[in-house]
């Protein structure tokens, strides 16, 4: 099922497209989107799809990308730092989770609660024997669409490079 006709207006005023240019790129004239969008004529459902496509096209070539909106450099612990580094690092940067990095490849991470619970008495262990899984990880390349998917059963997730490096850090915050 094609989305309204009415959107073909709204949607290629968003992109910047002229109706000429949505024009060319479907393959019909100029006054054909003119007619559509001004609701004069109802094209048969082989062009309304050839305009919609088009238009999905721009759209998805458009969309940002994971590394537009991540957070970097990324505040991050080391394996071999202590519990009390990772405090005092959350209570500065006002994070509840920051990742566990070697070599600058995420192998877990830290959360406050797991401070919390690990209590001031254990402040001079090491994070290696508190840290949680890695994150969910996202290629620099990944749509923000795929991201705020993911978010809506995460807190947050890693960006890494073709390398799997960390690159960044993209938290639901990111979207509001």
């Amino acid at each position: 099922m094609l989305p309204s006709l009415h959107e073909i207006k709204i949607r290629r005023t968003l992109l910047g497209l002229s109706q000429r240019e949505l024009a060319e790129l479907s393959e019909v004239t100029q006054g054909t989107i003119a007619k559509i969008e001004k609701r004069k004529m109802i094209p048969n459902y082989n062009l309304a799809k050839r305009i919609f496509r088009e238009i999905e096209f721009i759209e998805k070539r458009e969309e940002q990308k994971a590394k537009d909106i991540m957070i970097h450099p990324v505040a991050h612990l080391s394996p071999t730092d202590s519990l009390k580094k990772a405090a005092h690092l959350m209570a500065k940067k006002g994070f509840s989770n920051l990742p566990v990095v070697d070599n600058r490849i995420v192998i877990g991470h830290i959360r406050d609660r797991t401070i919390l619970e690990a209590g001031e008495k254990n402040y001079s262990k090491l994070c290696e024997e508190f840290m949680e899984p890695p994150p969910i990880s996202v290629s620099e390349n990944t749509s923000t669409t795929v991201v705020k998917e993911i978010l809506k059963r995460e807190s947050w997730v890693v960006v890494v490079g073709k390398s799997g490096k960390l690159k960044g850090i993209i938290s639901r915050s990111e979207f509001l």
